[in-house]
């Protein structure tokens, strides 16, 4: 196995850096989507969370 031409390590099926691929009809590769920066990041927490006992919002 060689290492991986975007990230430089060495893994069996697609980078991890890699969202989609889109082919030509003979089968060769048209275009790479890349993750961003808001696909890498884990969803952000709310900032208000609602109080069971009361309804309240703390």
């Amino acid at each position: 196995m060689n290492n991986c031409f975007f990230c430089g390590l060495t893994h069996e099926h697609k980078c991890a850096l890699i969202k989609a691929y889109e082919y030509y009809p003979d089968g060769k590769v048209k275009r790479i989507e890349f993750m961003t920066l808001n696909d890498l990041r884990p969803a952000e927490q709310p900032k208000f969370v609602c109080n069971t006992v009361n309804g309240s919002l703390q």
